[in-house]
């Protein structure tokens, strides 16, 4: 922040030494004039050793050193005690103040009370030492004038370019401080959630396992008859339907959060893409005798990564078909609009509250269960809202507790890649 502070004290000081130098040219006053201008040379070369080469330290410590001889002559060639010089070195003093480490400070403070004494010694004891330059004594008065003014002038700019960067550096610390408090939170949240998965996979999955192993050791005994064997098999598959879905989706989630998969786009037209997980979820449909009617109003040729599209599709399809009693029917429609497609699903099953609406597309693990006991993670509707986003989709839902709901997947036509 110093470095900073001095390229704009260095700038101030710069235009301040050339209008002193230009009043001096004006006054008559032509070496003080010409040591002024001859100044903002050097101030220059000290300006780009700090901004371009990086050597602030050796800058700021020669500006110092520099400043207080030019004082010193100033002091000299302009009338000494009866001249403007004390308002100058006190302005001097300030900026080294400012720009100052600790450890330095003391050494200014002591150099320029030495100098203001040295200066003070000789316009006291030996005024004769220091010629008279004054014209008269308007010259003198418009010379204390101009000095003084521009002083408090760059006095003014200095405090207030220190203000300035303090300010921007405040406000910076400001926005990182919160983006760690984000990122805090994120992790926080992300872990939070990690523990969950691996809660639900100790508990999600293994009791449904020890069911099925349950089964099929009474299935072996031969206890059964078979009609009562037919039921246990018809249970055995819907166990392990459910469960190899909450696998699907433990697994996008983890590969979602370890790495960022690139697209794989590709064309086809939508009954080509959806036709075999179509047919997977008309039969799972049937399985729980829900009525799943398939309705495409245009069969538009898109081009984007099909994959996650089967991806989003798959986990509303399980979501319509987990949460629709058996008896109610589903229905999958695709229309294209404009340069988009809109892909929905929509069921007459339990519906959403406004609570559950509200965070339905957030990072929330649990164990949910369906009209039959399915369970399920909470991952589906989140991997799908995210993956939508990698596509430039979106998703938007519609729902009445206790009368259904329709997700609607808004998709590209052409996605750019």
């Amino acid at each position: 922040m110093e470095n900073v502070i001095f390229h704009g004290i260095a700038i101030i000081v710069l235009i301040y030494t050339l209008s002193m130098s230009a009043s001096n040219f004006f006054y008559q006053q032509y070496f003080l004039g010409a040591l002024l201008f001859a100044t903002c040379f050097v101030l220059l070369l000290l300006y780009y050793n700090s901004r371009f080469r990086k050597r602030f330290k050796n800058s700021y410590f020669l500006f110092g050193i520099i400043c207080y001889l030019v004082i010193a002559l100033n002091f000299y060639f302009n009338d000494g005690l009866a001249g403007p010089s004390a308002y100058v070195l006190l302005m001097f003093h300030i900026i080294m103040m400012v720009l100052s480490s600790k450890k330095l400070a003391s050494f200014w403070i002591l150099y320029n009370v030495i100098v203001f004494s040295a200066l003070l010694y000789v316009g006291v004891f030996y005024p004769e030492w220091i010629p008279n330059n004054y014209l008269d004594k308007q010259h003198q008065f418009w010379d204390h004038f101009i000095t003084y003014s521009v002083s408090v002038v760059g006095i003014f700019a200095i405090i207030f370019t220190i203000k300035r960067f303090y300010k921007l550096q405040k406000e910076q610390n400001e926005r990182k401080s919160l983006q760690l408090l984000q990122v805090n939170h994120m992790l926080q949240n992300s872990n939070e959630q990690k523990n969950k998965v691996i809660a639900l996979i100790s508990h999600d999955i293994r009791s449904p396992l020890n069911t099925i192993e349950g089964l099929l050791e009474i299935a072996r005994a031969g206890a059964m008859s078979g009609e009562e064997l037919s039921e246990v098999m018809k249970e055995l598959l819907n166990i392990t339907s459910n469960t190899t879905k909450m696998l699907d989706n433990i697994l996008e989630w983890a590969s979602f959060e370890m790495r960022d998969k690139a697209l794989n786009i590709t064309e086809s037209d939508v009954k080509s893409a959806f036709e075999s997980v179509l047919a997977v979820y008309l039969t799972l449909a049937s399985h729980k005798e829900i009525a799943f009617s398939i309705n495409y109003k245009d069969n538009p040729v898109i081009r984007t990564d099909i994959g996650r599209v089967i991806l989003v599709i798959r986990n509303l399809l399980q979501n319509a078909i987990k949460f629709t009693p058996t008896g109610g029917s589903i229905t999958f429609e695709v229309q294209q609009m404009g340069e988009k497609v809109a892909i929905s699903v929509s069921d007459t099953g339990v519906g959403l509250t406004t609570d559950q609406l509200e965070s339905l597309f957030l990072l929330d693990v649990k164990s949910t269960y369906g009209t039959e006991r399915e369970k399920g993670t909470g991952l589906g509707l989140y991997l799908s809202a995210e993956n939508a986003k990698k596509i430039g989709g979106e998703i938007a839902v519609r729902s009445e507790e206790g009368k259904g709901t329709t997700f609607t997947f808004m998709l590209p036509r052409q996605l750019e890649g």
